[in-house]
């Protein structure tokens, strides 16, 4: 009743004539003491008209999640100042309440409670039974194999809401999972973001192993090993020691992930190779920055000395492919042996510079270092600002004369190496 938009939403929907349900998600939310943001309404009719009438008495705004289909969402502020309520208002499946029901994934989604009346939770699979247990069971031995994203659906369940998958219906899961190749990319990545938006845990892991997950999506072999993959464990003890980290590692990346999540894809799924990156990249459909993080996991850019500058460091990380916050805790992982305590938070503080200031001016422009190398603009001239670029990130060269000096004595073996390199 406290629910910001419910008591003129129920107003609505008995002006129109039409029957209504809470349904889904924001129960089973509900139940479980979690705040209530997505609130999901069966309708048995008007969605569109109550949707328009609601976001305007509500001071919100509306849209259709998708027309053909009759569904709706509106958007209201929350009342507290926290942000926005969302609405999605759907047609009731089937035509009745027990078909809408037994067309859901698992049975902690599969309960209603009417808009109007005085009639309590409909609850025909026990999905508040399956709560209290903390189990997650599917609502009946076919609903998986309808639409085998609920497979990732029941990993995201069982991973952030602590629910125990039972023994049924972890078969169903596994007997369908080959099903997953068929799955559009999107689809798939939308679920593997929320999923891995939280830290990794060993049962995750497992059941992933479990599922085949790894060998479907790379065509590999599983992992023998059991638990976390040691770099994935690596990972969490970085974002849970340094505040600093876990706050860039927040920062989104694209497709729905953020840096931390994206890296938990990579080391979850074990990509070992640039090719291992872009093949995951392309089958999930993810955005160009992403596709460089996965594609760097297997690359090679070790971490600086400790004693290297501020300038040094922030010159590193620009180079860095990708997200900056991705790529970071990537380094951070492989090359931890190299990782001294107070490294993590030197690179943080850099690193929120960069992105706030963007990249430090060159010591030389182009036009200097063409001149006293006595070359023009072209391919031997980037090949050049390059390798000046590489001799700062050593604390070879700190300073205009440190670079003029540098370019006097190393120009033509430096243009001689990249060439070489190339």
């Amino acid at each position: 009743a406290d629910l910001a938009g419910f008591r003129q939403l129920q107003k609505l929907v008995r002006e129109t004539g039409a029957r209504g349900w809470l349904v889904g998600g924001c129960l089973r939310d509900f139940c479980l003491g979690l705040p209530l943001v997505d609130i999901d309404v069966a309708l048995t009719t008007g969605c569109g008209q109550i949707a328009e009438k609601f976001a305007d008495s509500a001071g919100g705004s509306w849209f259709w999640l998708n027309r053909e289909r009759g569904q709706a969402r509106v958007q209201i502020p929350s009342g507290n100042g926290s942000g926005k309520i969302c609405y999605d208002l759907v047609p009731l499946q089937g035509g009745n309440l027990m078909t809408d029901l037994a067309e859901r994934d698992f049975t902690v989604n599969a309960m209603a409670l009417p808009l109007q009346g005085d009639q309590g939770l409909f609850d025909p699979f026990g999905g508040l039974r399956d709560l209290k247990a903390r189990r997650l069971k599917t609502t009946s031995p076919e609903v998986v194999s309808r639409d085998p994203v609920r497979i990732l659906r029941g990993l995201r369940f069982s991973h952030l809401l602590g629910l125990e998958i039972d023994s049924l219906s972890w078969e169903l899961l596994k007997r369908a999972a080959p099903a997953l190749a068929e799955v559009p990319g999107e689809r798939l990545s939308l679920e593997w973001a929320r999923i891995l938006s939280r830290p990794v845990s060993a049962e995750l892991a497992n059941a992933v192993r479990g599922l085949g997950l790894r060998s479907l999506f790379l065509e590999g072999k599983e992992s023998f090993f059991s638990g976390l993959p040691p770099e994935l464990g690596r990972l969490e003890r970085l974002l849970e020691q340094y505040s600093c980290l876990k706050k860039l590692a927040e920062l989104p990346v694209g497709s729905g992930f953020s840096a931390a999540a994206l890296v938990r894809l990579g080391l979850l799924l074990g990509i070992d190779s640039g090719n291992a990156g872009r093949h995951i990249a392309e089958r999930f459909r993810l955005s160009s920055a992403c596709r460089k993080v996965l594609a760097a996991l297997a690359a090679d850019a070790p971490i600086p000395e400790p004693a290297a500058g501020k300038r040094a460091l922030a010159l590193w990380l620009h180079r860095l492919p990708g997200s900056l916050p991705a790529s970071l805790l990537i380094r951070l992982v492989r090359d931890d042996g190299a990782v001294t305590p107070a490294m993590p938070e030197k690179l943080c503080s850099v690193a929120r510079d960069l992105l706030r200031d963007g990249p430090p001016a060159p010591l030389l422009p182009a036009e200097r270092v063409a001149a006293l190398a006595g070359i023009g603009p072209g391919r031997q001239l980037g090949l050049l600002l390059n390798r000046l670029a590489e001799a700062e990130m050593t604390g070879e060269v700190e300073s205009i004369e440190d670079a003029e000096n540098w370019l006097k004595n190393h120009a033509g073996n430096a243009i001689d190496k990249g060439e070489a390199d190339a």
